[in-house]
């Protein structure tokens, strides 16, 4: 999923609350290596070597998180996202709900923002690019025992469509129109990257990679960070490519459930004579054959009319 934690880090995320994960990896690690330890650990702890230190690693003062450059939207669900992810890194951790003595202050700001604008039929939305910067202090009987430093920062190109794609398409009443294609596993080259993504909507809508690219309104591409080099993957939202071939199945949550498929014409037509002659012979032994030919000139009447109205519906969706 997109919106899970990578264990390698990547070039840009597609949220705020995405980059909480990265961010926090950085934050142990400054911490770690910065901090001493507990003043009041035992004589034992204090001898352990830096060896042992780095293998069982602990934080002993508690952390303060907050967020004077980020809204109050933004701010809450970065938090959550950021505890979590620097318990995974570390268990030790505590938090502190104030920035008392003997706590490591943790501040986020957004910077180096660019205003984005993603031009949807019928929708704008107004979007961000920028970078969640976090700079730390240790504060010791009322004064920063340590000055503020930059821990880090992590760039971000908001995508609400990658992040929660239910969410964005309850948006739009033509939200069926939209898809998402994504790459299954990393790519070596972002071309690469780039044809894989739209390969996966073509497969799954039975067409070809020619036929998707022209609808293409968005995509998000991450180069992650390993040991062995650079690698890519990519998302990409198509609106409205072509549906002749869209098969009724293989179809993933995006698109919605399956519609039913309209009766053909011969089939049509056969039930409404069959139809017919039913109620002719019901009417008929009912009356006892004596409104025979009244009947019998009713049906035919209702059945040219039917089938006129069928002929009618075929020249239309002919036309149409």
């Amino acid at each position: 999923s997109w919106t899970e934690d990578l264990p390698f880090d990547a070039d840009q995320y597609p949220s705020i609350t995405a980059c909480a994960a990265p961010l926090a990896r950085q934050i142990v690690r400054a911490l770690e290596e910065r901090i001493d330890g507990d003043e009041s650990a035992d004589a034992s702890a204090a001898a352990a070597s830096e060896a042992e230190k780095k293998i069982t690693p602990t934080i002993t003062k508690p952390i303060f998180i907050d967020g004077p450059g980020l809204s109050a939207n933004d701010f809450t669900p970065f938090k959550d996202a950021l505890k979590e992810a620097i318990r995974s890194e570390n268990p030790t951790v505590t938090f502190a709900q104030h920035k008392n003595n003997g706590v490591h202050a943790l501040l986020f700001k957004l910077q180096n923002l660019d205003p984005l604008t993603l031009e949807l039929p019928g929708k704008s939305f107004h979007l961000r690019e920028g970078e969640v910067a976090c700079e730390w202090s240790f504060h010791e009987r009322e004064q920063r025992f340590a000055p503020l430093d930059e821990i880090g920062a992590v760039s971000f190109k908001e995508k609400p469509w990658l992040v929660d794609f239910q969410k964005f398409t309850a948006r739009y009443p033509n939200s069926r129109r939209y898809f998402i294609g994504a790459t299954k596993q990393a790519e070596p080259l972002r071309s690469k990257a780039h044809g894989h993504a739209v390969q996966d909507i073509a497969n799954r809508l039975n067409l070809t990679a020619e036929q998707i690219e022209p609808h293409i309104v968005d995509k998000f591409t991450q180069a992650i960070e390993r040991p062995y080099g650079t690698v890519f993957r990519e998302a990409i939202l198509v609106y409205n490519p072509p549906t002749s071939a869209v098969p009724v199945v293989n179809r993933n949550y995006h698109d919605g459930p399956p519609t039913m498929q309209k009766p053909s014409f011969e089939f049509s037509l056969a039930m409404i004579v069959c139809l017919t002659v039913v109620a002719g012979f019901i009417s008929n032994i009912a009356t006892q054959g004596y409104y025979r030919t009244g009947i019998s000139n009713s049906v035919v009447i209702g059945v040219a009319f039917l089938v006129a109205l069928i002929l009618l519906n075929v020249v239309l969706v002919i036309i149409d």
